[in-house]
């Protein structure tokens, strides 16, 4: 069985009998309606923002929307991006990291075999939290952006073992611990050390005196040390980041 509509367009009847030809002819003359701001009440067919639509052309509008409502039409909607978000939060505590943000696509969501979106729904950027200090922690300490006292005066390095120390003594000697007992020392006991043993940037560990002359260093500038670790087997021993050794105390096994 055909349906049968009666179109008026353009001062005359224009007669269809084929659903199929009947619904976009109304879709056509529909859409039109919605280009010269027409609201519709049909989920998704939203009108352009302008309003030139007399009130006899309001009517038939709605006249066509009555009809397309018979054929349950739905608008295609393609998908919109919504606004970025804010940045997230950088991506390190120190140095140089990343931050993100992200958008969706849900201004609006793709509807009734709508498009999606069209491009990344995250973009990032670069962020810089300023130079890495140095830091200690147990039995090890990593080299930071710049020279940090790594063992203040009064203050020591234990092996996870608990059976070997590093301390950096008051009386200016870096000396090394086996349960109580001296194996290894510096040889600056007598000397005014200024704030402890420097990890320095450049790889060596330096003891300076208050007016900025090295009393003793380990020799391993321009080496790439980055890890000073005082180890259960009693060596207190700087590593590269590829953890090769560049110095070492040679006390392993001594007590």
């Amino acid at each position: 069985m055909f349906a049968i509509c009666i179109l008026t367009f353009l001062f005359a009847n224009i007669i269809i009998a084929n659903a199929d030809e009947c619904e976009s002819a109304y879709i056509d003359l529909f859409n039109n309606c919605l280009e010269k701001g027409f609201n519709s009440s049909i989920r998704g067919c939203n009108g352009a923002d302008v309003s030139s639509l007399k009130k006899k052309e309001k009517q038939k509008c709605r006249k066509y929307e009555t009809k397309l409502k018979i054929f349950n039409y739905t608008c295609i909607v393609d998908g919109g991006w919504s606004d970025f978000g804010d940045w997230s939060e950088c991506s390190v505590d120190c140095g140089e990291g990343v931050q993100t943000r992200s958008r969706s696509c849900n201004n609006p969501a793709p509807a009734h075999g709508g498009a999606e979106c069209e491009g990344d729904n995250t973009e990032s950027r670069s962020c810089y939290k300023g130079q890495c200090r140095g830091t200690c922690e147990g039995s090890v300490c990593l080299k930071g952006d710049t020279n940090f006292i790594a063992l203040p005066v009064g203050s020591r390095l234990n092996s996870p073992n608990g059976d070997y120390f590093v301390a950096m003594q008051t009386d200016g000697n870096l000396v090394l611990y086996c349960k109580g007992n001296p194996i290894w020392w510096t040889g600056t006991h007598g000397t005014t050390v200024s704030g402890g043993l420097f990890f320095q940037t450049d790889g060596n560990l330096v003891l300076y005196n208050p007016e900025g002359n090295p009393l003793w260093n380990s020799e391993t500038y321009g080496t790439e040390a980055s890890t000073m670790v005082m180890q259960d087997d009693g060596n207190f021993v700087l590593y590269t980041d590829d953890q090769e050794p560049v110095w070492y105390t040679g006390t392993n096994g001594r007590c």
